[in-house]
């Protein structure tokens, strides 16, 4: 029998998906939860495991399509399928792949279907082939999603090695080497496609030997061989995203806007034209904290030498964009329409929903573009639990592994364009919010302090704010708040 596999509802409302990659060919056998293919949503990359066990009998999407949610990604046979009348089986025709048009054979040919490719393997990895054996179908390999969605879609599979391969049968007779897949999330497979890595020549060093940012980039300065298409990985694309990495935009060229970029896009679009906003601005001297910071990594790197003996217990590692956040949410106690929205009714009545909690939308540029995810209640956390939280946010997002669940629900959101040496910006408050705070780069520079000229580190605090719901006085009052508890650190511990 056929089964048909339908995208499924991977979860927060999204609608449709990305077909990234296909991880499997008509005529492939699969196991049950085996990656069948890499989607990317508005709100994370993921690879969707098989719920059927069988053979890949029809892609009914191509690499590159947009796929609504309910619509039918591929047909498995699951069972002996009758074929059509006065066909023998071994001469039914191949399936076929959308977009693809069938291969007549040549004369005095037999219609058979073509031998299967074999999946790639280092070469490394490569054994001799058992007696009778082929490649025909592939190893089994961990199941990698981001959405818990796709648990009840089968059993997980617990990760284990993957197996050596043995030699296939080439097409001339010759035993030609398979080689293993390689392991690796989708957004370091998009690094390697846009760095030209071949990820099968680049030695692994994350966990269960999976491919990790790191080796991708290390491979690219050594000058690894360049990704080949066929060869496992699909050939360079261009998408209309991506972190600092992105390969630059040809002149002339179109580039289509999908996944994270179409999201962004469409959402600053609504924010630009629906939400009538404003920026007010502030210069502050972080000299103090800074400081502390510097005192408390200090503290962290004497405690974690060996034989130091410390009089009081080590400080927990807080970055100077923690402290920030941590003002940030903090300043709301005393300004809760920075922490709200406004509502719209169907008969055009409206009103302002202050929020009960602070869930921190922190802005990261990732290999897929801009995303924001949150930190849930940020208001309850401390400031060392508050820069705990945010290390770990920013290396999924940069990862590529962000629960979506984490993608929606921001309530007030941090931007730190510092980091690209910019001194300030007004951005654009998301729907939804009532308030963004854009942090500019920290610079040493001459100002009065104490009656005299010296050398202070300075930067500039922006908060663009939803005009319906914030006015000139009330933004900047919030951002006075946020400045003071920057320039006099003690103050932070009255705030929270």
């Amino acid at each position: 029998m056929y089964d048909q596999f339908h995208l499924p509802d991977l979860g927060e409302g999204l609608a449709e998906a990305e077909i990234v990659h296909w991880l499997v060919r008509p005529g492939q056998t699969v196991e049950l939860n085996q990656p069948l293919v890499e989607v990317e949503t508005a709100k994370a990359a993921v690879e969707i495991p098989s719920p059927f066990a069988g053979v890949v009998h029809a892609l009914h999407c191509a690499e590159g399509d947009l796929v609504p949610v309910g619509s039918a990604l591929l047909t498995v046979a699951t069972a002996e399928a009758p074929a059509p009348a006065g066909i023998e089986p071994d001469d039914a025709p191949p399936a076929l792949v959308v977009g693809h048009a069938p291969v007549e054979p040549a004369a005095g040919e037999s219609p058979r279907r073509r031998p299967r490719r074999p999946l790639h393997q280092p070469p490394a990895t490569v054994a001799a082939a058992a007696p009778g054996t082929t490649a025909d179908q592939p190893p089994s390999w961990p199941v990698a999603t981001s959405s818990a969605a796709l648990s009840d879609l089968a059993p997980l599979v617990r990760a284990r090695p993957a197996p050596a391969l043995s030699t296939a049968p080439a097409a001339n007779g010759s035993a030609a080497p398979a080689r293993a897949r390689v392991l690796a999330t989708p957004p370091v497979r998009k690094l390697a496609r846009d760095l030209g890595v071949d990820l099968a020549a680049v030695r692994p060093t994350g966990p269960a030997g999976t491919i990790a940012r790191a080796d991708v980039t290390a491979a690219a300065r050594l000058g690894a061989p360049a990704s080949r298409p066929g060869a496992g990985e699909a050939p360079p694309q261009r998408a209309g995203h991506g972190g600092a990495e992105r390969p630059l935009a040809r002149p002339g060229e179109r580039i289509p806007v999908r996944g994270v970029a179409r999201q962004m896009a469409l959402a600053m679009e609504r924010s630009a034209f629906t939400v009538p906003q404003a920026t007010v601005h502030r210069t502050v001297d972080v000299t103090a904290m800074l400081a502390l910071v510097a005192r408390w990594r200090a503290e962290n790197e004497a405690a974690a030498r060996p034989g130091v003996a410390l009089t009081a217990p080590a400080v927990p590692r807080v970055t100077a964009l923690a402290f920030i956040a941590r003002a940030v949410v903090a300043a709301l106690a005393a300004h809760p329409l920075a922490n709200a929205r406004w509502l719209t009714s169907a008969d055009g009545s409206s009103e302002i929903e202050v929020f009960a909690t602070v869930n921190l939308g922190v802005a990261v540029a990732s290999d897929r573009g801009l995303i924001v995810p949150i930190i849930p209640d940020a208001g309850r956390l401390s400031l060392p639990a508050l820069a705990g939280e945010l290390a770990e946010l920013v290396s999924q997002a940069r990862a590529g592994q962000t629960p979506p669940a984490r993608m929606v629900g921001a309530t007030i959101t941090v931007s730190n364009v510092g980091v690209f040496g910019v001194d300030s910006a007004a951005g654009l408050v998301r729907e939804g919010e009532a308030a963004l705070v854009v942090l500019g780069a920290i610079r040493e520079t001459p100002a009065v302090w104490e009656g005299q000229v010296q050398v202070r580190q300075v930067m500039t605090i922006s908060v663009s704010f939803d005009h319906r719901i914030l006015d000139g006085e009330a933004a900047s009052r919030y951002l006075g708040e946020i400045a003071a508890a920057l320039a006099d650190p003690p103050r932070l511990l009255l705030l929270g």
